[in-house]
């Protein structure tokens, strides 16, 4: 019998904090970094805090259990009392950046992505999460700049020159789109999407031959429709 069997079979009444703590954390779900159950584990998660009130990871977990259910006030409430106990865990300040922002509290938000660039400078969470908060405000130009930062850091990373590709696109800045779509393909060649992406650039740019090229790479790929649509144009014949 595992620990997590023998902990199930435990009265309820009888369960220490840590119980009720590796009760929650049996619904974590590691792929998404959030529960499976959010409502279920706040329940475990209040029992947990009610026994030890000092259970800084309990706060921080019940933090990202109310985020899900859309509760930011209550969210930033925890990741507070988090704080209390740890004020360098960079984590605490990108999830409660998350809460504030679903408040429409930007200059709060921003403040705590910059709180956690100046405690990790070499992670690149921190820049992710506020590039995504300029994208969603629609900021490209800023939302490349975080990229730029990103890259210096992570220069290897396929999903970073597709994302900034995807923004010099959104400023008619095709060409060093296309760059950064070189690369992509450099570190993932067989991803369709950025062939198709790279294409759609070049047809912006009336570079039909290069545009057939690669959507026909695309259609090998298994995404055909682009290069369908473009002989239903006289295209790519």
């Amino acid at each position: 019998m595992g620990i997590f069997d023998k902990l199930f079979e435990t009265d309820f009444d009888e369960l220490s904090d840590a119980g009720w703590f590796l009760k929650a954390r049996s619904l974590w779900n590691p792929e998404k970094a959030n529960f499976y159950n959010p409502k279920k584990a706040l329940k475990y998660l209040d029992q947990a805090i009610k026994l030890n009130p000092n259970k800084e990871e309990a706060y921080a977990r019940r933090g990202i259990a109310y985020f899900q259910l859309g509760k930011y006030d209550l969210s930033i409430e925890n990741f507070n009392q988090a704080i209390k106990f740890n004020k360098n865990e960079l984590i605490y300040y990108i999830e409660r950046a998350k809460a504030y922002f679903q408040l429409h509290m930007y200059d709060k938000a921003f403040e705590d992505t910059n709180i956690a660039t100046r405690l990790s400078p070499m992670d690149v969470t921190s820049y992710i999460n506020r590039a995504s908060f300029y994208a969603q405000l629609e900021k490209h130009d800023l939302v490349i700049k975080e990229y730029d930062q990103i890259i210096r850091i992570d220069p290897n990373n396929a999903v970073y020159y597709y994302a900034r590709g995807w923004r010099y696109a959104a400023l008619n800045n095709h060409q060093n789109a296309i760059n950064d779509f070189n690369q992509a393909i450099r570190f993932e060649p067989n991803q369709s999407q950025l062939y198709l992406i790279r294409g759609n650039s070049y047809a912006i740019l009336s570079d039909f031959e290069r545009m057939c090229i690669d959507y026909k790479k695309a259609c090998d790929l298994g995404d055909c429709g682009s290069l369908n649509n473009a002989k239903r144009q006289g295209y790519c014949l």
